[in-house]
């Protein structure tokens, strides 16, 4: 769960959220600009509560997560990835494709 919590709060990093912020402060600042949907927001938040059991020792819950937890814990991370970073590219690339078949411009 620390994993995954980490590893998102450097995708909100790399998304251009400010360094000097709180993680929940990145994410809601990377929502309110737009690059955030509020769905990934939703997940994001609800994987930061989860990792920090195993990120903050002294408030540890870490014995209260289950393997079915972390099982969705990672599958909503890569989910969030999926949809920050492989489906843009994706998308992006259908683009590209449909441009390269349409016909060259009629000569006026």
């Amino acid at each position: 769960t620390s994993m995954c919590r980490r590893a998102i709060q450097k995708a909100c990093l790399n998304l251009g959220a400010s360094k000097e912020k709180k993680f929940f402060e990145q994410i809601e600042e990377l929502q309110l600009s737009g690059k955030l949907h509020p769905d990934l927001a939703a997940i994001a938040t609800e994987i930061r509560m989860l990792g920090n059991y195993g990120a903050h020792p002294s408030d540890d819950g870490l014995d209260t997560i289950k393997q079915e937890d972390a099982k969705e814990i990672m599958d909503f991370s890569a989910e969030l990835f999926d949809d920050l970073y492989v489906r843009p590219k994706k998308v992006e690339a259908m683009r590209v494709k449909r441009k390269a078949r349409q016909p060259p411009p009629k000569p006026a």
